[in-house]
């Protein structure tokens, strides 16, 4: 079996191979063919294994279009909404002793601290989000509150002068807020341009024009084969796929 690309919190496997370079083709693998194809596997290989990766948009049922659904947005990992609540909620109450406690704030920053870096590192090796560029926003903000809070700890603790934890408050702010917004701006005029750019010409509407298919699947030396329907970029009636 050979590793595909994930992370150690989440990894998956391709057991029985994979086809590359058909991005002209799609199949609509049904759960009937799906446990046609899982019973002609050879289970000596597949350890009573068949693992599909499949996109979100592929997936129904009452986890993945129900309560839960927004746990699944755009997420390869679940698991983060609920530990970035966790992680705001205990964040929150910490900052609220910085400023309300009359005893010195040293240790809630220091909890503030040890909480970020716990947070940055769960978030490292789970990667949870499908797109790097959200990856890489949870990062650096888990990251700017490690760092602001070490520069107050610095103030409190260490002696620093006030307008100079200021002004590195301000350098670890601005670089995070101005990836923001460009991130934001970015989002912001791909759905704009999604909705006002103009219809496909008729040209643009005949190269995306998909045909109906039937897919067959054979496996080694011909001992069982599986047709299923699938739809094709190119103008052809039935695909073999050894």
């Amino acid at each position: 079996s050979s590793r595909s690309s994930g992370s150690i919190f989440h990894p998956f496997f391709s057991h029985c191979g994979r086809v590359t370079g058909v991005a002209w083709l799609q199949a609509h693998m049904s759960s009937e063919v799906l446990c046609r194809l899982y019973s002609h596997l050879d289970q000596r290989y597949t350890d009573w294994e068949a693992m599909l990766t499949v996109e979100l948009r592929q997936l129904q049922g009452p986890i993945t279009h129900g309560v839960l659904s927004i746990c699944f947005d755009g997420m390869k990992w679940p698991w983060l909404y609920p530990l970035e609540v966790l992680f705001r909620s205990i964040a929150g109450m910490l900052t609220a002793l910085v400023i309300m406690s009359p005893f010195s704030p040293a240790p809630a920053l220091i909890g503030l601290a040890v909480l970020a870096v716990l947070f940055f590192v769960v978030v490292l090796l789970a990667l949870p989000h499908v797109h790097a560029v959200e990856n890489v926003l949870v990062l650096g903000t888990s990251m700017h509150v490690f760092a602001v809070s070490s520069a107050l700890l610095a103030q409190f603790v260490g002696g620093v002068e006030p307008p100079l934890c200021a002004m590195a408050c301000l350098g670890f702010s601005l670089p995070l807020l101005a990836f923001l917004i460009g991130y934001s701006l970015v989002v912001t005029l791909s759905l704009f341009s999604a909705v006002t750019c103009a219809p496909m010409s008729d040209e643009e509407a005949r190269a995306h024009t998909r045909y109906d298919v039937e897919l067959s699947l054979r496996g080694l030396k011909d001992q069982w084969v599986i047709t299923m329907p699938a739809s094709c970029s190119q103008p052809v009636d039935d695909v073999h796929i050894h």
